[in-house]
């Protein structure tokens, strides 16, 4: 019986079912709303689910016999098997032939010419590189070399394998990459190629598991290689083994790639609603300018919470997109043009989306918005933002930039924020603050806003967190406490910053606690997170946490970086200034306490971690913490030899390293910079050329092992010869750095003499007219190194 007729319920619903079924017979408005036919898709939106399904053309499979696939780094050989074809797209009266699966035996060869990216293949392949064989291949590349790879092959009669579970796997291994990248990077190049070598191989590879490799020409980095791993928790996902643009120029050591977005967005307007539940309804339009590429993929991030509704051009018309959704959380942003926009020409594309920017926790809003809560094009724009914002009236919004209007309507607070100029990254923050305003000696406003009641004793019910981080303070003196030395520190850092690098270009900065257990930097905003606001450790972690956002306003919103490659000019020239601001506040001993920390912690991954050129791609699934060692440790660790290499050892001037830092932030500030234009800086103000450094400590993974030997021997002039016997090891033969001494004589008296390490094994011969008391090998830790002595 079904459950819907079983028992008095079900007699119920069937009264209701015949009195509705009476109703629409004789009611117009009922007939009217009967559901309407689906839309007709356009052409590209049948493509781009026909590329999402991969059907199979059972007509056309091919016998295939030592055939190559090549790209200037990779050759694979079909050396005997079936290759089946793919059902063509179709497309502008025409069709396009993409590729196929093939089942056989082949061969994949892969040599990347780049260093770091052979460093990566070790990390994750045990090897330079790749020379594996495959039993099965899917295979997506343009028409013409589709037509080139079956010339003159036989057609096969019948099926002579089951391909069925071959394109079941390659379907369920391009889902895990759950924004469809791979997907969408073919559909961009097939229906609209910049050229004709776009490439894309899926295979399980012997002795190597699943790997993927695409040559897409509309990507900054047009090579990339990815393996299938077991992330940390919970879900498989494409590691990056190798990335790198064509262009690379290994000897000039530039390794950024060149911008090939097809799409510039300029300014932002944005009208929101945040319900008192967390839940945002938005309308963003944005002005695009369209470059000569005009693709018919265009890629948008937008935060996984946002489901979007509709996307509307400028005159009125729907633009197809693709957003996939798994379990709860929503990914990828493809927009689907059978006709965009002209080249070199502007418009305005409108979002339509809503989705949880908040969390509510029993009267507290958890802000989780980020910089994802508005749509972004595949790089991050530069643009102006218009907010238009209505808010529980109950509650304060704080948003980056200038408030225009604010106003109360009944329980709505309206607010309208506007840009301080065109911005990377936008954001704002909702909660009940109390507001303190506070000047530097440099005339600088700082306005701080944080949640007094939420860490009292007799407050909220997040308090059991709170108490973790809780000082010893007296409960009534504590916040008060806290948010002076909160205060104190950014305080402090900003005037030494300002003294250090030079003022920055806005006289106001506004600094808000952030209910989450991390902190962002902005143009002239930071969110500090929850527990710097609670922890205490007298010139530990947390004033250090708070001194790196506070450089953020230098490095980072101040000078920003180019690629995901010069990521390090932001996080560790953010977590270096905060060591010298330690240093400075705090003292040598602090300072170095901290550095050796940095230096343990860089050690201990020295097998397992890549160059920090990588940025994020140091990010290791199997090993989070990989990206923090590398690019803020070792990226800090840069600027501190850097340092130890231009002070003058007679009199420890530092004015060199001072110039150049301040140099570097005068020159580009509000522009993004690249590590070759740094390396440029450098080499003007160290007068000598420094690629050798560049190439060893940023764009690859080396750090030496020191071994030193000493002996000491009256010599015929009534002095004292010292020998010294240095090797290195763990890295190049021809790996070469200068490695400071320190010799402390009788007298207390400390001198200093660089030594020019080049070789496995090195001796020196100094002299002296005493004997020398103590001699030291890397004093101050100038370089980054194990040193046994």
């Amino acid at each position: 019986m079904n459950k819907f007729t079983k028992g008095r319920g079900g007699r119920r619903v069937r009264l209701i079912i015949i009195s509705l079924a009476v109703v629409a017979l004789t009611c117009p408005f009922l007939h009217a709303a009967k559901p309407s036919p689906a839309p007709k898709l356009t052409a590209m939106e049948r493509a781009a689910d026909q590329l999402l399904a991969l059907p199979l053309d059972s007509s056309n499979v091919r016998e295939i016999s030592n055939r190559t696939i090549t790209q200037r780094d990779l050759r694979v050989t079909l050396e005997t098997g079936w290759f089946i074809s793919f059902l063509p797209l179709e497309l502008d009266s025409g069709k396009i032939y993409f590729g196929g699966l093939f089942v056989g035996h082949g061969r994949m060869e892969y040599d990347p010419p780049i260093s770091m990216e052979r460093q990566q293949l070790r990390r994750f392949m045990k090897t330079d590189s790749l020379n594996r064989t495959f039993e099965q291949m899917m295979i997506v590349l343009d028409s013409g070399e589709y037509r080139q790879l079956l010339v003159d092959s036989k057609s096969a009669i019948g099926l002579p394998v089951d391909y069925r579970p071959i394109r079941r796997m390659c379907l369920k291994y391009l889902e895990e990459q759950w924004d469809r990248l791979f997907t969408f990077g073919a559909l961009r190049s097939l229906t609209n190629p910049l050229n004709s070598d776009y490439l894309l191989l899926l295979t399980e590879l012997t002795d190597g598991g699943p790997v993927l490799y695409q040559h897409d020409p509309y990507d900054r980095e047009q090579v990339g290689l990815y393996k299938r791993e077991m992330q940390v928790i919970y879900r498989k996902v494409w590691q990056t083994l190798c990335q790198y643009a064509l262009e690379s120029d290994t000897v000039k050591l530039d390794f950024s790639g060149r911008r090939k977005s097809s799409l510039d967005i300029r300014h932002y307007d944005m009208d929101m609603l945040i319900k008192r539940n967390g839940e945002m309804i938005s309308e963003v339009t944005t002005s695009i300018s369209w470059d000569s590429l005009r693709s018919r993929v265009c890629y948008f991030y937008l935060d996984n919470e946002m489901e979007v509704d509709s996307v509307i051009d400028a005159e009125g018309r729907i633009v197809p997109f693709r957003r996939f959704k798994e379990s709860d959380d929503y990914y990828g942003l493809w927009l689907l043009f059978d006709n965009p926009p002209e080249p070199n020409s502007e418009t305005k594309l409108t979002f339509h989306y809503h989705g949880d920017v908040a969390e509510k926790e029993l009267g507290i809003f958890i802000v989780v918005a980020g910089s994802g809560w508005y749509p972004v094009a595949d790089e991050w724009p530069v643009a102006t933002i218009d907010l238009k914002m209505r808010t529980p009236a109950d509650y304060d919004l704080i948003a980056q930039g200038i408030l225009i209007d604010s106003h109360s309507v009944k329980d709505t607070l309206f607010s309208h924020w506007q840009s301080r100029g065109p911005t990377e990254l936008y954001s704002f923050n909702l909660g009940i603050f109390e507001q303190e305003q506070f000047s530097t000696d440099y005339g600088q406003v700082l306005n701080v806003y944080f949640c007094d009641y939420l860490h009292r004793p007799s407050g909220i019910e997040i308090q059991h967190v709170v108490d973790e981080y809780r000082s010893s303070s007296p409960p009534d003196a504590w916040i008060g406490n806290k948010v002076k030395q909160v205060v104190s520190d950014l305080r402090s850092s900003l005037e030494y910053y300002t003294q250090l690098y030079g003022p920055l270009d806005h006289d106001t900065l506004v600094v808000s606690e952030y209910i989450q257990d991390h902190s962002t930097s902005y143009p002239s905003f930071i969110l500090l997170g929850l527990f710097t606001w609670v922890g205490s450790d007298m010139w530990g972690y947390e004033r250090l946490h708070r001194s790196h956002e506070a450089a953020h306003q230098w490095f980072g919103t101040g000078v920003s970086a180019e690629s995901y490659r010069d990521y390090w000019l932001s996080e560790g020239f953010a977590e270096y200034s905060s060591y010298l601001f330690l240093q400075e506040a705090g003292g040598d001993d602090r300072f170095l306490d901290r550095l050796n920390e940095h230096r343990k912690d860089i050690l201990m991954e020295r097998k397992h971690a890549g160059a920090v050129a990588l940025g994020p791609r140091a990010y290791n699934v199997k090993d989070k913490g990989n990206y923090s060692v590398v690019v803020y440790g070792r990226g800090a660790f840069i600027l501190h030899m850097l340092r130890n290499l231009m002070v003058d050892f007679e009199t420890m001037n530092e004015d060199r390293f001072r110039d150049l830092m301040r140099d570097w932030y005068t020159t580009y500030k509000g522009k993004k910079a690249t590590t070759r234009e740094f390396q440029t800086m450098v080499e003007k103000h160290m007068g000598t050329d420094m690629g050798w450094f560049f190439r060893q400590w940023v764009y690859n993974n080396y750090i030496p092992t020191y071994k030193f030997k000493q002996s000491i021997a009256p010599d015929s002039a009534d002095g004292f010869t010292v020998t010294l016997n240095i090797s290195q090891s763990e890295v190049p033969a021809d790996f070469r750095m200068y490695v400071p001494i320190e010799i402390e004589m009788k007298s207390g008296e400390k001198q200093y003499v660089r030594l020019l390490v080049d070789q496995p094994e090195k001796e020196f011969e100094l002299t002296f007219p005493s004997k020398p008391k103590k001699i030291t090998l890397n004093p101050l830790m100038s370089v980054l190194a194990d040193v046994k002595q």
